[in-house]
């Protein structure tokens, strides 16, 4: 490393080159290491008194699996890894006398299905593949799991046998008892996002998990209903942001999905109002602080409630289109609303209901903003087709 050169190197060649992703270290060895890809499972050993590098492929047979995360127990014995599939594989470490590592596939392990109800309409692979696995080095027959679903499994391996039908040579079936390796479930939980990363920290009796969207949950690890969100932003684009008038304690921002309520003092996530599959455009307080207003990309309004999150109105069909801009009065009466279209609209809203007052067609392109004056008297909008219009409210 000081020297800033290659020690050696080796090129595989293509017919067992294959496609490589992960990479894993041994615990107890710093001269063997594992490459794993898309049907290929290679154990590199760094020979220091020959200086170069040799390899040793696991054969897999029809095992085909693209490999989404890797480790290996404390031993160095076994190497587990999670598949797209929803399968965890396990592969044996055999050292030889001298100390050569050869990989050997063993087996697929799945869910331990304990009833017949279970066996009958559930699989035995974990949903959406296993994204993120750890093996605590104290306690050697349990693993947690997480999935791309969001489940977050505690398990422990476990034997049971399989009867499974020989034929022999002379057609005669029989069958063979032996033992399989499955896992059985003992907690469960259910978070949003994919899980990418699982590290429990048994001294301080806690279980970290992260997500793909940008959070980090800690749980109680005799527990597992007992849980908080310890740390989250925003995992996509931000498409808006506003402060409530006169008061900068909160503010709130629109993405894919959702709109969320911030502490602009610590940066704590206060609410999050969620709506599947929608992309939130513009998301403003009305003045009096008692409601969120948010543009929706399936052409809605909707109102939150800032405290509770409740769903107070929502305006369907504000726009034919998505709705792009908005803004709204001192009065808190009404709302100003551009569209993708380009129509410019004012909707009288209150607890009874709401109406459209006026729509106005001047724009030719999307409606990308719009701004009320101090007064709620006028609004301006600006266009994609270059055009700046001035409304007259009164």
């Amino acid at each position: 490393m000081n020297a800033r050169r290659p020690l050696c190197g080796l090129q595989v060649p293509r017919t067992v080159q294959g496609v490589t992703n992960k990479f894993v270290a041994l615990n107890k060895r710093d001269d063997v290491f594992l490459a794993l890809g898309n049907g290929i499972i290679r154990v590199w050993e760094f020979r220091a008194e020959e200086n170069r590098l040799a390899y040793r492929n696991c054969c897999l047979g029809i095992v085909h699996r693209q490999i989404e995360c890797v480790k290996v127990d404390a031993d160095d014995r076994f190497v587990y890894y999670g598949t797209r599939s929803g399968d965890i594989t396990q592969v044996e470490l055999d050292v030889n006398q001298a100390g050569d590592v050869t990989p050997r596939f063993i087996d697929s392990i799945g869910r331990f299905l304990k009833t017949e109800k279970q066996q009958k309409n559930e699989s035995s692979w974990f949903g959406h593949g296993v994204t993120a696995l750890f093996l605590p080095t104290d306690q050697k027959d349990t693993m947690f799991i997480g999935t791309g679903n969001g489940c977050v499994y505690e398990v422990r391996k476990m034997m049971v046998p399989v009867k499974d039908p020989i034929r022999s040579r002379h057609g005669v079936t029989r069958s063979s008892p032996r033992s399989r390796t499955v896992l059985d479930p003992i907690r469960k939980a259910q978070l949003s996002g994919e899980i990418t990363t699982i590290y429990p920290a048994l001294h301080q009796k806690s279980v970290y998990v992260g997500t793909s969207v940008s959070s980090i949950h800690r749980f109680d690890s005799d527990n597992w209903a007992r849980y908080e969100l310890i740390f989250t932003t925003n995992h996509g684009s931000v498409f808006g942001v506003n402060f409530p008038q006169d008061f900068s304690g909160v503010f709130a921002t629109a993405g894919q999905d959702y709109v969320r309520l911030w502490s602009a003092v610590d940066g704590r996530e206060m609410l999050r109002l969620q709506v599947a599959n929608m992309v939130c455009t513009v998301v403003d307080f009305m003045r009096d602080g008692h409601s969120i207003i948010s543009a929706w990309s399936d052409g809605k309004i909707r109102a939150f409630s800032p405290e509770s999150g409740r769903l107070l109105y929502e305006i369907n069909d504000a726009h034919p289109k998505a709705v792009t801009a908005m803004a709204t009065t001192g009065d808190c009466t009404r709302i100003v609303t551009g569209g993708k279209e380009g129509q410019v609209r004012v909707w009288i809203v209150s607890p009874s209901g709401h109406k459209m007052l006026n729509s106005m067609h001047d724009h030719k392109g999307l409606v990308s903003c719009i701004r009320m004056n101090h007064d709620s008297s006028k609004c301006v909008s600006s266009s994609e087709d270059g055009t700046c219009v001035i409304w007259d409210l009164e």
